[in-house]
């Protein structure tokens, strides 16, 4: 059985239609490679400054990239928990 694979979303959606790896949009937007990649893993919510640098560097709107991040955060909150 082949395995489904998951549907992107959220913030690494919004890096990958503008063409860019974690550490070009890390680069861009002033921040790290593993600050992105635990931006797009849940494991940390960008502040407010660094979500305007990130945007900028995407191309979109703040809108557009809370819209992203409330993608992600629905996603989490809807899978069951391993416990």
């Amino acid at each position: 059985m082949k395995k489904t694979q998951k549907q992107v979303i959220g913030i690494r959606r919004l890096r990958q239609a503008s063409g860019l790896t974690q550490s070009e949009l890390g680069r861009l937007s002033g921040l790290n490679q593993q600050t992105v990649s635990d931006y797009e893993k849940n494991r940390r919510l960008p502040t407010f400054m660094a979500g305007r640098r990130m945007a900028k560097a995407l191309g979109v709107s703040m809108d557009d990239l809370a819209e992203a991040i409330d993608e992600q955060l629905d996603q989490k909150c809807s899978q069951p928990s391993s416990q």
